[in-house]
């Protein structure tokens, strides 16, 4: 078995809540208290407003409830401001590399940068304005399991005993698809034939074919939380030909990638999400030559990304989600000469956790709308959020959005989008990674369009049998009808009970195929 290198998923940690630093891409400049201003005339409210939005969205009290400000995220906040907690460390069970990162980049100041008496207004405030528990979230989408046009099969490779799924990409061209298992990546057809088998450094993430080539492939890494630069982006296995093979190593978690020609030279470029932590980055590498790096934007969270010519001027532009606190989804409009320039064009507060974006027209006018996906919930606040969930927002033909549709959905990891019941509009596929125990079934949903965006949703019973992390459409059974694939990662022991406890068994394959009826 061959040795080759490293990637890691798109698992899409939160492990900041508020990030709150003085600048996007550098050490955090602090001020001595006995600098700051004269605030007493300010509120708790106006207090907050000042030190949250000066990197994200302000968070309404709202938003969580009072324990959850309490004791998680208010302590976190205040390392941030460099107010000491003796009861918190937040280098714990940190590696040296990591803990030495993090104190080159100054996260957690050793000098406040805000006065006592304001820190305690700011903690006033939010216990005293943050609801005992949070509401449930109100579903008005009619279910109808009759609707469900998929029946189940599933996929087992390889001898691990608890999937970890952190990768599936479908080969067209060879009707393969690609099973990333944690340290493993396996090629099966659906024949149940294993084509391939490598053993990586780390679990795979994203992949990208082409004709008559290796497989592109990427890494993290690390997989947990890091700011160490230890991605990459490869060729699968090497080519006679160099000019074939891809290398572009010290990316910082990188989770996704897309390649396009953005400066009209007739070569392709690739654009890549450094994921990363508390730093990262979203870059273009010129003709995939990674000493031609150009960053467009050193915040960290790079969670997907595209290339379209959203304003049809004839240059392709690069839409991205960015998650980590700094919830958004920006246009970086091609300016040419390599120049592009940024506009966010929707943006979230920093608990909404969003995990993914799928770009497509929904209502068929010829512009391109967004549907986000919301509900990573490994974080601060690990709770159920009314808030998680899918949105689609429509684009008004000069890219603006609106809002025109929520799907509550706690946990939801990802969603996609294709036409199941080959009526020509299309349908919605969620899954969710954080799902409730006493839903099991619940953590995949099809949602069936009238035509008119309207939408019943369907539960699958077989939805129980995993912890859904990534989602793949593809006509895997080559019956000219798309199917869904759904990959399980169970993190650890502690996990794999919770499953059994919700499946009712302990036997996880990694794969759940969905195909469509006959």
């Amino acid at each position: 078995m061959k040795k080759i290198l490293a990637y890691v998923l798109p698992l899409v940690m939160l492990t900041a809540l508020l990030f709150f630093t003085l600048t996007s891409y550098s050490k955090i400049k602090t001020v001595p208290v006995n600098k700051i201003e004269n605030t007493e005339q300010l509120s708790g409210r106006e207090l907050a407003k000042r030190y949250c939005t000066m990197c994200h969205l302000f968070p309404e009290p709202s938003l969580l409830d009072k324990t959850t400000w309490a004791e998680k995220v208010l302590p976190n906040m205040g390392l941030r401001l460099g107010v000491k907690d003796p009861k918190t460390d937040p280098y714990k069970d940190l590696d040296p590399k990591e803990i030495q990162i993090i104190k080159s980049l100054n996260i957690f100041p050793n000098n406040q940068i805000i006065l006592d008496d304001d820190w305690q207004k700011i903690i006033k405030y939010y216990k005293t304005e943050a609801p005992s528990k949070l509401p449930v979230a109100k579903n008005n989408t009619p279910v109808d399991n009759n609707l469900m046009p998929f029946e189940a099969q599933y996929i087992t490779v390889g001898e691990n005993k608890m999937p970890m799924v952190t990768m599936l990409e479908f080969n067209k061209k060879t009707s393969e698809l690609y099973i990333g298992d944690f340290n493993n990546l396996y090629a099966v057809k659906n024949t149940g034939e294993l084509t391939g088998h490598w053993k990586l450094n780390s679990p795979a993430t994203h992949a990208e074919f082409r004709d008559n080539k290796s497989p592109l492939v990427l890494g993290i890494g690390n997989f947990a939380p890091s700011d160490q630069e230890n991605g990459m982006l490869a060729s699968l296995y090497p080519s006679q030909d160099d000019n074939d093979n891809i290398f572009i190593q010290n990316l910082k978690r990188p989770v996704y990638f897309v390649s396009g020609d953005l400066n009209n030279d007739r070569k392709k470029d690739v654009v890549v999400c450094n994921f990363g932590n508390y730093t990262g980055k979203l870059s273009w590498y010129d003709g995939f030559n990674s000493k031609k790096e150009h960053v467009l934007s050193y915040l960290p969270g790079a969670r997907v990304a595209y290339i379209k010519d959203m304003n049809k001027d004839g240059k392709p532009d690069v839409i991205a989600l960015m998650a980590q606190a700094f919830e958004r989804v920006s246009i970086f409009y091609n300016q040419g000469n390599n120049i592009f320039e940024e506009e966010k064009v929707v943006e979230f507060p920093p608990v909404y956790g969003v995990s993914y974006l799928e770009l497509v027209d929904m209502n068929k006018d010829g512009y391109n709308d967004l549907i986000i996906s919301n509900g990573d919930n490994w974080d601060l606040s690990p709770i159920e959020k009314p808030y998680h969930g899918f949105r689609i927002y429509l684009n008004d033909g000069k890219n603006h959005f609106k809002e025109s549709y929520f799907y509550p959905l706690s946990g939801c990891s990802k969603v996609m989008t294709g036409d199941f019941d080959g009526d020509d509009d299309l349908d919605i596929v969620a899954i969710s990674f954080y799902s409730q125990l006493d839903k099991p079934n619940e953590s995949f949903v099809y949602l069936q369009n009238d035509g008119k965006m309207n939408f019943t949703a369907s539960y699958l019973p077989q939805a129980k049998d995993g912890k859904w992390l990534t989602m793949e459409i593809a006509d895997f059974n080559n019956d000219k009808k798309d199917d869904v694939l759904l990959g399980s990662f169970i993190y650890n022991i502690a996990e794999m009970g919770k499953a059994a406890t919700a499946a009712g068994h302990t036997k996880f394959s990694q794969v759940l195929l969905l195909t469509q009826k006959k």
